[in-house]
């Protein structure tokens, strides 16, 4: 099954992703929250974004490359497939620095690399196609 595609033509299916491991979700962004003297939260929500992560298994170099290389720019566009909504979506996200490190399982007869998590948070909401 289809999961997100990227900008750059490349496509992660179900296949490719620890399956249990996909959160599609929201995530809320506040603009200075604080507490008051008795503990009370208060926030200033100013957008809601969409928010994915996951645990691609191990793969090939090529395959690799061109993940890391469609995450790379500061922000990027791709689309995604909502379980819950079901419904494809189109949103602008980036990827912490942190994420965009993949570690090399085996050297040889080819570089396979391990598993390795990815987070992409949304810039700004995501539109239903």
């Amino acid at each position: 099954m289809e999961l997100i595609r990227f900008n750059n033509g490349l496509k992660l299916y179900d296949t490719d992703i620890i399956f249990g491991e996909l959160q599609i979700g929201e995530d809320d962004l506040d603009l200075d929250p604080h507490r008051s003297t008795k503990g009370r939260l208060y926030r200033n929500r100013v957008n809601i974004v969409p928010s994915i992560e996951f645990t691609l298994k191990p793969m090939n170099q090529s395959k690799m490359g061109a993940i890391m290389d469609a995450i790379r720019p500061q922000d990027f566009w791709l689309e995604y497939y909502d379980l819950e909504k079901d419904s494809w979506y189109r949103a602008e996200f980036y990827v912490p620095s942190d994420y965009r490190k993949p570690r090399p399982l085996r050297l040889n007869p080819s570089i396979i690399f391990d598993n390795h998590e990815l987070k992409f948070i949304g810039i700004d909401k995501a539109v239903r196609l």
